[in-house]
């Protein structure tokens, strides 16, 4: 039997030196996914959600779509991509178009601007998640951590997970976000 295994994330920029934290959190991603398919005898179906709210955000949908793993991508109303990508450099904007065409589901919380959608996205992404994993600084990620730990997911730091080394890890990162 196939284990799905879906993991939210929540990722924030949290180190100086952006190509090294971005080397770091793709290979914690790595380590991560392939943790799982260890445990499970390579017989894991295992699915990335994000937010598209940060740069960290679009180096996890990255990592996602060079493993070749299902993306889904939570919105808490649809014109955040507009206001999102208004705050990237052209890179990041086209990374996120590419991951919203790669995305295998876009969830839209809320049809209009909500005050609440952002928390409301937090708790959706949790709710549907069997685990979750954190990057960054847990003051930052202090809603995702505390909804976390309210409904009782697994949580996996993957700056832990970014510490192991892997031989062979051949990851076509794209562009420098």
């Amino acid at each position: 039997m196939i284990a799905k295994i879906r993991i939210a994330v929540n990722c924030y920029q949290i180190q100086k030196n952006p190509e090294q934290e971005k080397l770091d959190l793709v290979t914690g991603i790595f380590n991560l996914v392939s943790s799982i398919q260890s445990a499970h005898n390579e017989k894991a179906k295992i699915t990335l959600a994000h937010g598209a709210g940060s740069a960290a955000d679009l180096w996890a949908g990255n990592a996602t779509m060079d493993l070749g793993i299902p993306l889904e991508i939570y919105l808490p109303f649809p014109r955040i991509t507009h206001i999102v990508r208004s705050k990237m450099n052209p890179i990041q904007a086209e990374s996120l178009n590419l991951q919203i065409d790669y995305a295998n589901k876009i969830k839209i919380i809320h049809k209009k601007y909500n005050p609440n959608g952002l928390m409301n996205r937090i708790k959706t992404m949790v709710d549907y998640a069997d685990m979750v994993a954190i990057w960054g600084d847990n003051k930052k990620a202090k809603n995702f951590w505390d909804y976390s730990r309210k409904r009782k997911k697994p949580t996996k730091d993957l700056i832990f997970y970014s510490l192991f080394q892997i031989d062979n890890i051949h990851l076509h990162l794209q562009g420098d976000l």
